[in-house]
């Protein structure tokens, strides 16, 4: 039960975390669009994926920018590119969240 807490205490300091929390309000509005344009089983299942995809990036981003954080505060030019390096992941991820998302959207929308 211990593990289950640390990982809820886990998620509350996420959710405190305003480039995750943004993520999360990001992933909820297209799931409302999802039910909006009435998406079907394969369309849900890519978009829960990749939105989960796209906060998991975030919370492995920001956890990455702590620890380097801990090492070194300074202007130090190696964790300058971890840092740049984990960014470059989360907007990786963020970009083929969109482009799918823009070929489910653009599906719904040429069909009707």
């Amino acid at each position: 039960m211990k593990k289950f807490k640390c990982a809820f205490d886990g998620l509350r300091y996420c959710l405190n975390d305003k480039s995750i929390l943004l993520q999360f309000i990001i992933f909820l509005s297209v799931i409302v669009v999802g039910f909006v344009l009435r998406f079907n089983y394969f369309e849900w299942i890519v978009i829960i994926i990749l939105g989960f995809m796209v906060i998991i990036a975030e919370i492995i981003n920001t956890c990455l920018e702590k620890v380097c954080d801990l090492i070194d505060k300074k202007n130090n030019y190696e964790i300058k590119i971890i840092k740049d390096m984990s960014a470059a992941f989360v907007l990786i991820s963020a970009l083929c969240s969109v482009v799918v998302g823009g070929i489910v959207l653009f599906n719904h929308i040429w069909r009707n």
